[in-house]
């Protein structure tokens, strides 16, 4: 159910097949979205991608973004005509890049649950292993044998971080991180490794950019 206040935007998927697909705009008109029982009002221009989600009967969709100042798209970036000035919206063509995308339903409910416990779970009898940037690299858990993953350990008042980057893919170089919006939806976002050193700026003003885009 829609809650009352509610706008349907035209933009807004409402059926299979219906959507917006790597079309960046830089309008930065709002475009209404209830996914996974959350409503966001997001601009147009942070959109790349809004897709009806037949199994879980939802919306998911994908935001791209720049660091550091996490602005929507500025210059416009057609489809098949890549040039110079907008390749930055293009990965892996810019390091600033940073995605942001849907990863919920009942599926991920369950998948994302226990999210960073399997890797504070395998690293519990084992030394803090100094890396660099208030991480730790792990090397017990079990998606260390194709990922690099780095982690916070939880604290009283903290969840913990765990970060995983590609280790083989030169051309992607990218690393993946979560946070919770909700008891089912999960946001999984995405940045190139020459970023790690700003994991925890980044993290923040993530989160602050998700905030922002939900509708109160």
């Amino acid at each position: 159910m829609r809650p009352a206040n509610f706008v349907l935007s035209e933009e807004t998927p409402i059926s299979i097949g219906h959507g917006i697909i790597g079309n960046l705009s830089t309008s930065a008109e709002p475009v209404d979205i209830l996914s996974y029982g959350v409503h966001f009002r997001i601009p147009r221009n942070y959109i790349e991608t809004i897709l009806h989600n037949a199994r879980d009967r939802t919306v998911d969709f994908k935001l791209v973004t720049l660091f550091p100042d996490f602005a929507g798209v500025q210059n416009g970036a057609e489809p098949g005509k890549l040039t110079k000035e907008n390749r930055i919206w293009r990965w892996p063509y810019s390091p600033s890049l940073v995605k942001i995308y849907t990863d919920g339903g009942e599926l991920g409910k369950k998948y994302n649950r226990d999210y960073f416990k399997f890797v504070f779970d395998a690293e519990a009898n084992e030394p803090d292993h100094p890396w660099q940037y208030g991480l730790l690299k792990s090397t017990k858990s079990a998606a260390a044998r194709n990922e690099d993953v780095y982690f916070q350990r939880p604290t009283a008042t903290n969840d913990g971080f765990v970060l995983f980057c590609d280790r083989n893919n030169a051309d992607v170089r990218g690393c993946r991180a979560r946070i919770r919006v909700s008891d089912v939806l999960i946001l999984q976002y995405q940045f190139h490794r020459e970023l790690v050193p700003y994991w925890q700026e980044i993290n923040q003003k993530i989160r602050y950019l998700v905030q922002s885009f939900v509708w109160k």
